[in-house]
């Protein structure tokens, strides 16, 4: 079923309580099918996703979560020249934009180029990637309060043939806030409330208690989720910190996503200064604009241009000339 086919608009809808999850399910490892795409594929449609162990080069992985502590080590996050990522009582800089600072510039680059890493995520996608513009490094102490069950889907509307990557950078189990998913439901269409803006929450009774399913992640697996698949990162109960990288991939031939600085906008038009010059881009009621301060939330057409100042990095997933998403850049 296509997640166009079905969308939710409930005004009176309970909005579902990301800490009542208690997931029941494994999540099934697809190791002995990687050298298959089109089995990976049948199984990637099947069940909403697809876990690989061990399959990155373990250095790049410890290179990455040294990186990150470094970064962190400044807030107090963890303590300087920390070999564990053990919590030492200090906090993130408020900001959901925090998880694409540029403190974090190129860890993930590195790490995806890496020539093994390289050749896994092409067996992922089929042909050769590149890495699309759109990522978070999470750095989750205790406590750091839970998110919102979503479909990555739903939220970066128009692009088309990619894959939402989650790599773990250490060993994380459920005390330390594991990744969960809704298996099988990727396949009931987009679960997210329209009639809620701007952040839009699946209502409670959307997805049933006995479809949430996790594992325990180490470092060197990669997690594959697809645009459609509810998920959701459990909260922190232990005395680590929980560092981990959210990523996509994309074809290197035929990329989904323009990257570019905007050169100028129109109340209906976006022009976005490329590599390979400027594009004009129709904007209007389609368009999913994410260019706000609070990541995922959808702007207002009438407030695009005000939020959207020349000069912003962005990506844009388009059909044409007809933009279908705008978001602040993330280069990794």
């Amino acid at each position: 079923m296509s997640a166009s086919m079905t969308m939710i608009r409930i005004e009176d809808a309970v909005d579902m309580d990301a800490g009542s999850i208690r997931p029941t399910r494994q999540l099934r490892d697809s190791n002995h099918a990687i050298d298959d795409f089109t089995e990976l594929s049948r199984i990637y449609e099947a069940q909403g996703y697809l876990l690989f162990r061990d399959v990155l080069d373990r250095a790049s992985i410890d290179r990455a979560l040294r990186r990150m502590m470094d970064v962190v080590a400044k807030h107090g996050v963890v303590a300087p020249g920390a070999t564990e990522p053990l919590w030492a009582g200090g906090k993130l800089p408020t900001g959901e934009y925090y998880e694409e600072s540029a403190e974090f510039s190129g860890i993930c680059n590195e790490l995806v180029s890496v020539p093994a890493n390289l050749a896994v995520f092409e067996k992922i996608l089929g042909e050769p990637v590149c890495q699309v513009p759109m990522v978070a490094y999470r750095s989750y102490p205790p406590h750091t309060p839970l998110s919102m069950v979503h479909q990555d889907g739903f939220f970066t509307q128009g692009v088309e043939g990619y894959r939402p990557v989650w790599i773990p950078l250490m060993t994380i189990t459920e005390e330390i806030g594991g990744l969960v998913l809704a298996e099988g439901m990727h396949k009931a269409g987009y679960l997210h409330n329209l009639a809620k803006p701007p952040n839009f929450p699946i209502p409670a009774d959307r997805i049933p208690a006995d479809r949430w399913a996790t594992t325990v992640f180490h470092p060197g697996d990669v997690l594959v989720i697809h645009p459609c698949t509810p998920h959701i990162g459990l909260a922190n109960r232990s005395d680590r910190v929980r560092f981990s990288i959210d990523t996509r991939v994309q074809s290197a031939s035929n990329p989904s996503m323009l990257l570019g600085n905007i050169a100028a906008t129109k109340a209906d038009s976006i022009t976005l200064r490329t590599a390979e010059g400027d594009r004009v881009l129709n904007v209007n009621a389609v368009t999913y604009i994410r260019t706000g301060e609070v990541r995922g939330s959808r702007i207002p057409l009438e407030k695009f241009q005000e939020s959207a100042p020349v000069g912003m990095r962005v990506v844009v997933a388009r059909s044409g000339d007809q933009a279908l998403m705008i978001r602040r850049a993330a280069e990794g």
